[in-house]
């Protein structure tokens, strides 16, 4: 995961300074991160979407929002299949 943030400090130099942290980037840009940081590393993808789906579940709990439950468990069935 250290790797994403040092990609991820690359990207949004600005954003990193000001307080944005990896969450709040993933779930604002999950298919951006993918593409640019984990490419065709099937490892990192699986890393990445994993925590993602915990975030979405978070927010779940949080909010009560049935999307942010549904694209969880879509995330989490894809890093299950790669696992």
């Amino acid at each position: 995961m250290q790797a994403c943030l040092t990609y991820l400090y690359i990207l949004y130099p600005t954003a990193i300074d000001n307080g944005f942290n990896l969450n709040t980037l993933l779930l604002k840009n999950l298919k951006l991160i993918l593409s640019v940081i984990a490419g065709k590393d099937n490892s990192l993808w699986t890393e990445l979407y994993m925590h993602y789906t915990v975030l979405k579940l978070e927010l779940f709990q949080r909010w009560g929002r049935i999307e942010d439950l549904k694209e969880a468990i879509e995330k989490g069935k894809w890093a299950v299949v790669e696992t």
